[in-house]
């Protein structure tokens, strides 16, 4: 999981690193609508931690929220959480996607668009 962690503290930097979760240096190493917090509490003086993980853009990305979750936010508040949900969840979400994908291809197929081999399946979504 790709994730950048920011700190407008030096005491905070050093308690993301106790933590596990090495600090970008710098705190414009997030920018864009994630980063205006982060800006805030650097003008503001608010002693401030971000944490930034790549998600899936156009859908729900349970399995991300989880990996921030277990990797990012317990470490640091030293509190475990139950992720099982969010992994069911993304495990349903694939599921849903490639019986989405398949009912697509069957359309396709029965419409003339496309001409798919029996023995092929979609696997878009594993």
């Amino acid at each position: 999981m790709a994730r950048t962690a920011v700190a407008t503290t030096d005491a905070l930097e050093s308690e993301l690193r106790e933590a596990g979760v090495e600090p970008e240096p710098g705190v414009g190493a997030i920018g864009g609508p994630a980063g205006a917090p982060v800006s805030a509490c650097v003008r503001t003086e608010v002693p401030a931690v971000a944490l930034v993980v790549r998600s899936e853009p156009y859908r729900p990305d349970p399995r991300t929220a989880s990996g921030l979750v277990s990797g990012g936010i317990e470490p640091l508040v030293d509190v475990a959480f139950d992720t099982t949900p969010l992994e069911r969840r993304a495990d349903e979400l694939v599921d849903e996607m490639e019986a989405m994908a398949r009912r697509m291809q069957q359309t396709a197929v029965r419409e003339g668009l496309e001409s798919v081999p029996p023995e092929s399946e979609p696997s878009t979504f594993q």
